[in-house]
């Protein structure tokens, strides 16, 4: 047997990819959703390291599976390709320096397929770690005292025999910490979610209503307060978790430390910003925002991840409340800094922000050709829900004009989009609609949409091309 190779590098997690991994996680597994149907979520970590540790920047998903242990396959291993691809034309020398899966409801171990799994990516890189996140350890803090929700592991022996009786038991904990990490940080993601279940999400589908009669939603008033006593409380137990284990091997001494200490205020400010706009004070929104988005520009190429994330956060608060102006002033400097750092994703969601806005206004044709466009770039991203969902947004406009074929053939276009979205979703859509579960629901209702709208078509040769069509979805 080959050598076992050892890594006793310690892992530094910063915030934000601890915040993309909880909020994936709940996406598939939530008190809105029936335990039987919780899901596994799979990611890459990806960051950098030293001599000393392993630093972890940023967490993208790539998967959902449909049960647990699920073994990663071609499929998979084509999607971490192409996120290697896009990270070595970043030309920022990141890379992909671990994985990550949940076990919703079931514990933090290693299963049989796990170690497989992780016996693939650490054979040629004895670094690459794992992390496994079950979002229950958080909620029940009785059971679970002071617990992040997650642990990090290696293999002991990356080379074991896959027959071997100790391949359940052939990995071990990593020692890591948590950089970035504040009362704020928790109080933005509790807020967050609390938004989505006034609007009545995770349940409702994407378009399951009739547009023509939006469904009156639940208006949320935020108690600040109570927020961050929840969030302290949260903050206070995480903090000294792995205080007694900490190995002594040094934190590296890179920028990123400091980079964290920078990040806190702007996290504070970003909390007070969405409470401001959540309770109706869209001022004091905006003000608060725009310090956060100053401070980004002035830092540079290094926070440009954040700087978009926010103006798009800021341009979504701002269209939800109505500020046609406002939106459009940050979806057009979110144009201008995705432009500026080629990323398709936030290009095509200011033009999706902008072309709505003119639907909204009664400018129905500007409005379809800027949703044209933003399909185009959604479609080059590979968010294909992107894709789906302006086609039945343009299907709609159609319908409402009777031009019932038309609406129909946008109608089967936002079923392509959908279909390939339930197997592929963009690491970025952090949208409950586009959960696999309501995509195949919106399918099928489009479907039903479509059948009605047949005996609307006088043209038996137009019907029997769009029966055709329906079929082969």
């Amino acid at each position: 047997m080959a050598e076992s190779q050892h890594s006793d590098k310690k892992v530094i997690l910063s915030a934000e990819a601890y915040k993309t991994i909880i909020l994936y996680s709940t996406r598939y597994a939530n008190a809105s959703i029936p335990q039987e149907q919780w899901r596994e979520i799979y990611g890459i970590l990806i960051g950098t390291s030293d001599e000393h540790s392993v630093i972890i920047e940023r967490a993208e998903a790539m998967t959902y599976g449909e049960h647990t242990d699920v073994e990663l396959g071609p499929e998979h291993y084509g999607f971490i390709a192409q996120i290697q691809d896009r990270l070595d034309s970043e030309g920022k020398n990141r890379y992909m320096v671990g994985w990550f899966h949940s076990h919703p409801g079931f514990g933090l171990f290693y299963s049989y397929i796990d170690v497989k799994n992780q016996m693939n990516f650490q054979l040629p890189n004895p670094d690459f770690m794992g992390l496994v996140f079950d979002h229950t350890y958080l909620l029940d803090k009785e059971k679970y005292p002071n617990h992040p929700g997650f642990d990090i592991y290696r293999l002991n022996d990356p080379h074991m025999d896959i027959d071997s009786p100790q391949m359940e038991s052939n990995y071990h904990k990593v020692d890591y910490e948590i950089i970035g990490l504040n009362e704020f940080f928790f109080a933005n993601i509790l807020t967050e979610l609390s938004a989505y279940a006034a609007s009545g999400l995770p349940l409702q589908t994407a378009y399951n209503e009739d547009l023509s009669t939006p469904k009156e939603t639940q208006e949320f008033h935020p108690e600040s307060a109570e927020i961050m006593e929840e969030a302290k409380e949260i903050m206070d137990g995480i903090s000294s978790v792995r205080e007694t284990d900490l190995t002594s091997i040094p934190t590296p001494e890179i920028v990123i430390k400091k980079k964290s200490d920078e990040i806190q205020p702007s996290e504070k400010l970003l909390y007070d910003g969405k409470i401001a706009f959540l309770s109706g004070d869209s001022f004091t929104g905006t003000e608060k925002y725009d310090e956060v988005i100053s401070k980004l520009i002035e830092k540079g190429d290094n926070y440009s991840d954040k700087l978009l994330d926010v103006l798009q956060d800021i341009a979504e608060l701002c269209y939800e409340h109505k500020h046609d102006n406002l939106t459009i002033k940050y979806c057009q400097q979110l144009k201008e800094q995705a432009e500026k750092y080629g990323n398709l994703y936030y290009m095509a969601n200011a033009d999706f922000f902008i072309g709505n806005i003119s639907m909204r206004k009664g400018d129905k044709q500007k409005g379809v050709e800027i949703l044209q466009n933003a399909a185009i770039l959604f479609e080059k991203a590979e968010d294909y829900a992107g894709v789906g969902q302006i086609n039945f947004q343009i299907g709609y406009a159609h319908q409402e004009e009777q031009d019932y074929e038309a609406s129909c053939l946008f109608y089967l276009e936002a079923i392509k989009g959908y279909r390939n979205a339930i197997h592929k979703f963009h690491p970025q859509r952090k949208s409950f609609w586009s959960l696999p579960m309501n995509l195949e629901k919106t399918i099928a209702d489009l479907k039903n949409r479509i059948s009605k709208l047949l005996d609307e078509i006088q043209s038996p040769d137009v019907k029997e091309r769009i029966l055709l069509d329906l079929e082969k979805l």
